[in-house]
């Protein structure tokens, strides 16, 4: 049982703790000062059965650090904003900028161990879990946040003890809660779960270190010893240098030479099309809206394929009130402080909302891949950590279709000459569009691998022929609405205005 090195007695007497005291605090805050100087975010997550004296350590540390350089969060209830997102949504939220400390009280293990032991999750659910957490903490600590995670131990005998302690205390009695008496009452259960979840959350990087905490004095030296050895090994480590540009060589033939960039529409059948299916989108975004889902839609694509273009004609469909556009840009400073998901996360929608990305977290396989500013093994990574989080938002009840718009380099060349001679369309064009023009094949073959390995069925990648504009503006809006009426269990021929002869028109979705 890894729990039985907690329960032997260990303790320390007032003499030695006062000795260890006035050299643990000052190395402890040099620490500090340190690690914000080389940039570092670490992460102390505290959990432990009811009475264990997570509170009250957190209390000590906050007088032994400087506290301005730290933020506590507590476990609560999530709030309406939370709960219409992914559950990892609002710990997202928590995460530290480079150089920061954000002390974490139960966090997503409480939540985890809460939901097991009185049967909210099954063994799938609970399988599940385990996993997210597992994916959560792994991709934090690649990306550079150092974890102290610490689990305070106290035996079904001493537990019981330290209740009745703090309720006998007038100065105590307000920590004690029903939910802490409940929580003894299943002592065995959560014992058991919480053994489980330590084993299996402990990976390389993010490690269970527990504490045996009936003697308060041992519980915070030994919290305390813990967080100074991790802060201690973060400043050993040097750092990374830039990562080398990869610049692969496409197939012959791939999923983006096989694209027929000649499909036009004539004007008059681009009208007629665009009229109709925006008709159909706004009757299928009601309907997403009543069914509580949210619309997550990415777009991706070469440069001036027309992206911005197809989302206008996208949400002139739209109640302007019920979306939103994040044109994704290089990070800024406070983005580019914390781990690279973190942008994308704040950014989702809440249900019955629509949120559109004009570039997105792709950008980590692309434009990061092909200059270098990943380095081999992120982008790599990167593979499964999005399809972790396009998991979580198909799990959350989001509906997620994202769209790569192709054209041709002749094409884009004209683009390009077109939006230098037209006054409000030159700021459209930067020095680097033409560079990457220069790497047109590294990135035709990042795309083509990028497609290839992140299209599923809850989160499909739609190809579009954009040389002609009309055309993938219709096949946007319509591909649109094929893949709600598909996710929502709706028949189209059902629903009111329906056109056989619009419905198979090209272009098909």
């Amino acid at each position: 049982m890894i729990f039985q090195s907690a329960e032997l007695g260990q303790s320390l007497s007032r003499d030695a703790f006062d000795a260890l005291e006035p050299a643990l605090r000052e190395e402890l805050l040099d620490l500090q000062f340190a690690l914000q100087e080389a940039r570092v975010p670490l992460v102390l997550l505290i959990a432990g059965v009811p009475g264990s004296g997570r509170g009250t350590t957190v209390e000590k540390l906050l007088h032994w650090i400087d506290a301005r350089g730290a933020a506590v969060h507590a476990a609560r209830t999530p709030v309406e904003v939370e709960r219409e997102r992914p559950l990892f949504y609002r710990y997202w939220q928590r995460v530290p900028g480079r150089g920061r400390m954000a002390i974490v009280l139960g966090g997503w293990v409480r939540d985890a161990l809460d939901a097991r032991a009185t049967g909210r999750l099954t063994d799938a659910d609970w399988e599940r879990r385990l996993r997210r957490v597992c994916e959560f903490e792994q991709l934090l600590h690649h990306d550079g946040v150092r974890f102290v995670k610490t689990w305070l131990h106290l035996s079904e005998t001493a537990q019981r003890a330290e209740l009745l302690r703090r309720v006998e205390d007038p100065a105590e009695r307000w920590r004690v809660s029903l939910e802490d008496w409940a929580g003894a009452g299943r002592y065995g259960l959560l014992r058991d779960t919480a053994a489980e979840f330590i084993q299996r959350t402990s990976t390389p990087g993010a490690s269970w270190r527990i504490v045996e905490a009936a003697d308060p004095r041992h519980r915070v030296v030994a919290v305390a010893t813990h967080l100074r050895d991790t802060m201690r090994e973060a400043l050993g480590e040097p750092p990374r240098p830039r990562g080398e540009p990869d610049t692969p060589a496409p197939s012959a033939t791939n999923v983006l030479s096989r694209l027929d960039l000649t499909s036009r529409l004539k004007r008059k059948a681009y009208r007629s099309a665009l009229d109709y299916w925006r008709g159909r989108l706004r009757l299928l975004i009601h309907l997403m809206e009543q069914e509580r889902h949210s619309l997550v839609l990415t777009f991706e694509g070469s440069d001036a394929a027309g992206k911005g273009g197809a989302i206008r004609r996208l949400t002139d469909a739209i109640d302007p009130r019920a979306y939103d556009i994040h044109a994704i840009a290089a990070p800024t400073p406070e983005e580019a402080d914390h781990p690279w998901l973190w942008r994308f996360w704040r950014r989702l929608p809440r249900r019955g909302r629509v949120v559109i990305f004009d570039r997105s977290w792709y950008g980590r396989v692309l434009v990061e891949r092909v200059e270098g500013f990943a380095h081999r093994d992120e982008w790599q990574r990167a593979w499964a950590e999005i399809r972790s989080f396009e998991e979580q938002l198909d799990e959350a009840g989001a509906i997620v279709l994202k769209f790569w718009l192709q054209i041709d380099p002749d094409e884009q060349l004209a683009r390009f000459e077109a939006r230098e001679k037209t006054g409000y369309k030159r700021y459209k064009l930067t020095d680097e569009d033409w560079r990457n023009r220069e790497k047109w094949d590294a990135y035709v073959a990042a795309s083509c691998d990028m497609i290839e390995r992140t299209s599923w069925p809850h989160a499909p990648w739609v190809l579009v022929e954009s040389n002609d504009k009309l055309w993938a503006r219709v096949k946007v809006v319509r591909s649109t609405c094929a893949h709600l009426a598909d996710r929502l269990g709706i028949d189209p021929s059902c629903l009111p205005g329906y056109d056989e002869e619009q419905e198979n028109t090209p272009p098909l979705s």
